[in-house]
């Protein structure tokens, strides 16, 4: 409210008519709240794309265990059936 006031008070100073001189200072505003508003959706997206490469890192985390554990269980069978082959033939 304060700005509004020094702003209009400035304008009126300079001769610009009360209409135009409010016209302008809601113009101001409004380009004011609009970089508010598109620095907080920057943020957010940062944030997001933070929390979202945490969840990629995760999921590859995940993956490779997984498929070690099938290449271990894999191996295990694998020797498994080649000692009863090579046991059972005896």
């Amino acid at each position: 409210m304060a700005m509004q006031a020094e702003s209009l008070d400035v304008l009126e100073k300079a001769n610009v008519p009360a209409p135009q001189a409010r016209a302008i200072v809601r113009a101001i505003e409004i380009e004011l709240d609009m970089a508010a508003l598109g620095h907080g959706l920057k943020q957010d997206m940062t944030e997001m794309r933070r929390e979202l490469e945490v969840k990629i890192a995760s999921a590859l985390r995940d993956n490779l265990r997984y498929k070690c554990m099938a290449i271990l269980a894999q191996t295990g069978i694998l020797a498994g059936i080649v000692f009863a082959l090579a046991h059972g033939r005896h």
